[in-house]
C-alpha cells in the first residue's frame, strides 16, 4: 500500500509535458506535448490559448491547435484539469538542464539496433544534449545516428546527404561531454 502511495505521490511531480501527453489530446503527442510545455510553461496559459496562437508555434498545425482548442472548452476537460489542480498535480514546465554539446541545435535520426543504449535511452540523451529527435529522414536532417541493420534511413541519409554517425562514433561523442 505504502510503494502504491509514493508511486502516486511522484507522479503528481511529472511535469507539465508528461500531463499533457497523458490527457489523451486529440493530436497531441508526447513531442507536441514537450513543445507544447516548453511554449506555454503553465497549464492555465495553454488552456487559454488561441487557435492562430497555437499555430504560430512550429510543429503545431490547424487540425491539432482545433484539437487542443475544442479539448480545453470541453466542461468535463476542464473539472479533470480542477480536480488534478486539487490533487497538488504540478502543472508547471519542468525544464531539464541542456548540455552544450556537438548535438545541440542539430536533427536526428536514430536508425538500425542499438547495442549500448535502448531508442528511448539515446532518444533522452540526445535531446538533453539540445538535439530534437525525429523518426524520418529528410532535408532538415542534421545527423543520422546508426546501429547494426540499418535500413532504408540509412540509405536515404546517405542519397540527401546527410551526415552519419555510427554508435562506436555517437558513444565517443557522448565521452566527450563527459568529460
Amino acid at each position: 500500500y505504502e510503494n502504491l502511495v509514493e508511486a502516486i505521490e511522484a507522479c503528481k511531480d511529472n511535469g507539465l509535458d508528461k500531463l499533457l501527453f497523458g490527457l489523451g489530446i486529440r493530436q497531441v503527442g508526447s513531442k507536441a506535448a514537450r513543445i507544447l510545455a516548453a511554449h506555454f510553461k503553465t497549464m492555465d496559459n495553454l488552456m487559454n490559448a488561441t487557435c492562430e496562437e497555437l499555430q504560430t508555434i512550429d510543429d503545431i498545425g490547424g487540425i491539432t491547435a482545433d484539437a487542443i482548442v475544442t479539448y480545453f472548452k470541453d466542461d468535463s476537460n476542464q473539472q479533470l484539469i480542477q480536480s488534478l489542480k486539487d490533487a497538488n498535480v504540478k502543472m508547471d514546465y519542468q525544464m531539464e538542464e541542456r548540455v552544450e554539446s556537438f548535438f545541440s541545435g542539430k536533427t536526428v535520426v536514430l536508425t538500425g539496433s542499438l547495442q549500448q543504449y535502448s531508442r528511448g535511452e539515446a532518444q533522452a540523451l540526445l535531446e538533453k544534449m539540445g538535439a530534437t529527435v525525429t523518426g524520418s529522414v529528410s532535408k532538415k536532417t542534421d545527423l543520422v545516428v546508426y546501429g547494426e541493420e540499418a535500413g532504408s534511413k540509412l540509405e536515404k541519409a546517405i542519397t540527401l546527404g546527410v551526415q552519419t554517425m555510427t554508435e562506436e562514433e555517437f558513444m565517443h561523442e557522448l565521452e566527450k561531454n563527459e568529460g
